[in-house]
């Protein structure tokens, strides 16, 4: 039986780390952009593998995995990045069991105050006020509506 996600908190944040500043930021608290109208992403433009984590310390992840036992409370996606430009858009859509349950949106400069890093690492978590219900999620990261990866975890009943 899942619970209703009407009740429960849900939240994503996202937090970057360039490569070659070693800062972290979280995403000014703005109004998502809306989807890209720009083309699609460049072929220099690079997203590795989403690593799930419950945690995250100085930008890497902490205890990873792709099963958490029920009632986990957060759950970590981190993923590189490369040759993003300025004003792509970048976005993140959790789904459980097929139905999407949060999406995020962001772009470099939004998250850098301005300035858009070669290289990094973004991560974006989600987060149930009452643990996270039994089910397989999954992780999207598209680039200007193409997806350039997913990933999926199991939260055991």
């Amino acid at each position: 039986m899942h619970t209703s996600w009407h009740r429960i908190s849900i939240l994503a944040v996202v937090m970057v780390t360039a490569v070659a500043t070693g800062c972290a930021r979280r995403q000014p608290s703005a109004a998502p952009p809306a989807p890209s109208t720009t083309a699609p992403p460049s072929a220099s433009t690079q997203i590795g593998s989403i690593t799930f984590a419950r945690g995250e310390s100085n930008g890497s992840p902490q205890d990873p995995g792709d099963h958490f036992p029920a009632g986990v409370s957060r759950v970590y996606g981190f993923f590189t990045f490369a040759g993003l430009k300025a004003d792509d858009v970048v976005r993140g859509v959790w789904t459980e069991g097929g139905r999407q349950i949060l999406e995020k949106h962001l772009t470099l400069p939004e998250v850098f105050s301005g300035r858009t890093p070669d290289k990094g690492t973004l991560w974006l978590w989600i987060q149930w006020a009452k643990g996270a219900p039994a089910g397989t999620f999954q992780l999207d990261i598209s680039v200007n509506g193409t997806v350039m990866q997913s990933g999926t975890f199991v939260v055991e009943p």
